[in-house]
């Protein structure tokens, strides 16, 4: 919350004690804040939906790679599979991707 006084407080904190930086960017933040407003695709204004978007249409297509596309993809699966292994031994993977199949081969 911001307060006016001698100097803006931010969480009770003052603005001029944090690294310029910093204070910029919670100065920018605090002016945002008070002219933005953040809103969902089902908000509503006076009873009227702000947005009307059309039913979302998937179209599924299966493709054939040729033999030099195959092979690219191949190895960039194979190297995103590696660099994930490293992620997952170090812990720094969380939420939903942990439950991710350590062999890829869906297709």
């Amino acid at each position: 919350m911001l307060r006016r006084g001698k100097t803006s407080e931010v969480d009770g904190k003052p603005i001029l004690n944090l690294p310029p930086k910093r204070r910029a960017i919670k100065r920018v933040q605090i002016l945002l804040k008070a002219v933005m407003l953040r809103r969902g695709k089902t908000s509503e204004v006076d009873g009227q939906p702000i947005l009307n978007l059309p039913p979302k249409h998937t179209a599924l297509a299966t493709v054939e790679f040729s033999d030099d596309e195959q092979a690219l993809y191949k190895a960039l699966e194979a190297k995103s599979q590696i660099q994930f292994n490293k992620y997952l031994k170090q812990n720094s993977v969380s939420g939903t991707c942990q439950s991710a199949p350590k062999s890829s081969s869906l297709y």
